[in-house]
């Protein structure tokens, strides 16, 4: 009995196949999701934008502008949508040897030519200037936000007369959701901005899953991006291949709280009617490394951490293409570390249960650095089959949820 979820964002994707014994009952659940938009469907939503001017107005006379777009962690199509902001910027007179695009990655990596041209596609890389954002250097301090977060950010991004920030409305286990100011905080910001801001979510109760509107968390991120400037967002919500299902430009409240009201809806998952002894979380199309995966445990958001018997078994799949990954600030033994069980909500998920992390291109020490000791790393399929035979000597009832990080059950 074979099963097939798709993984290897960025890197393929492609599907990969789960087989199960025979006698055990398995059952997908899915998300809502919806169709890929076309050109002119994402076009048209730039072009009507919610509580901003279109940008080919907000564009007339301005000299300059730079666009801020997320690095391979998040699934932003900025291929397809980064051309059609140009064409606007363009259109209303701008050079465009005056359009920077600032990777705005936060605390990940920086992305080589390889990867802008996975994410922007080979016209843009070859004929735009790119700049990596720097956590460290380049920065310019703007005061301290109300919630005392000392603001430094790119100067580049302050400099330029037009600011434009591109992302993707996912789940989010801090900020609610991605996308909207997030481009700015953490984005472009600075080392000590970033620290300051993810403390604490990390400490936990100032910010929560799916939830924006009485989340301290995301009015933090959203002060700062008004005092950064942040003049128009066009932010993605993705279906369960990682495509643009809807598009959502303007202000970066306004525009980001439409996307997240139809984000609710595509993400929408059936809960299972009864517990299950295995829940297979995967968390395409945010596979790209150890650090990202667990976000696939999304799914059990608050008020499902039971969804999966105590004793019963998790397993998250990731590709984990590029290994463990790396954060500046959040990897093992700097500021921002600790193991995922260290987090309240996570803890109530996984603390019962047995883990196994399913990745070919992971190896145990870097799966311990971030998850609990007795954590299992299976490299095959194989493998990890073996041990839920072990764990479930008589039969378990088997829940796929093939885009964990995405979903959310209702």
């Amino acid at each position: 009995m074979f099963f097939s979820i798709p993984w290897k964002a960025w890197y393929g994707p492609e599907e990969l196949k789960l087989s199960f014994p025979e006698e055990w009952p398995v059952a997908t659940f899915g998300m809502k999701n919806g169709p890929a938009l076309a050109e002119r469907e994402i076009m048209e939503t730039i072009r009507n934008p919610y509580g901003a001017l279109p940008l080919n107005i907000l564009a007339k006379g301005k000299k300059n502008a730079v666009i801020a777009v997320d690095d391979l962690s998040r699934p932003t199509q900025a291929q397809r949508i980064l051309p059609l902001v140009i064409d606007e910027l363009v259109a209303a007179g701008m050079e465009t040897a005056n359009i920077l695009i600032l990777v705005a990655f936060g605390g990940h990596r920086a992305m080589h030519r390889f990867d802008l041209i996975r994410k922007f596609g080979s016209a843009i890389v070859e004929n735009f200037t790119i700049y990596n954002h720097s956590a460290f250097y380049n920065l310019e301090y703007c005061g301290i936000s109300s919630q005392g977060t000392p603001i430094y950010l790119n100067k580049f991004f302050l400099e330029a007369d037009l600011k434009i920030g591109i992302g993707s409305i996912l789940p989010h286990p801090n900020a609610g959701f991605g996308g909207g100011g997030k481009i700015v905080l953490p984005g472009v910001a600075g080392a000590e901005t970033i620290i300051a801001n993810h403390t604490r979510t990390l400490a936990g109760h100032v910010g929560g899953l799916i939830e924006v509107d009485h989340n301290e968390n995301r009015s933090d991120i959203e002060e700062v991006a008004f005092k950064a400037g942040l003049n128009f967002i066009v932010n993605q919500v993705p279906n369960d291949l990682g495509e643009v299902a809807g598009i959502f430009a303007g202000d970066l409240v306004k525009a980001h709280r439409e996307g997240v009201k139809f984000g609710l809806e595509v993400f929408s998952t059936p809960k299972p009617k009864a517990q299950l002894d295995v829940a297979i979380v995967n968390s395409f199309p945010m596979d790209t490394d150890l650090i990202q995966i667990e976000k696939a445990l999304n799914v059990f958001g608050p008020g499902n951490e039971d969804v999966v018997k105590p004793g019963g078994t998790i397993v998250i799949i990731g590709a984990c293409s590029e290994g463990r990954g790396y954060h500046m600030l959040g990897d093992y033994q700097l500021p921002l570390w600790q193991t995922i069980d260290k987090n309240e909500h996570t803890y109530k998920v996984i603390g019962n249960k047995n883990l196994i992390v399913f990745s070919p291109n992971l190896r145990q020490r870097d799966v311990l650095d971030y998850y609990p000791p007795d954590t299992k790393l299976c490299t095959s399929w194989e493998e990890a089959l073996r041990i839920l035979c072990i764990n479930h000597p008589k039969g378990a009832n088997v829940g796929i949820f093939p885009c964990g990080c995405l979903q959310i059950l209702r």
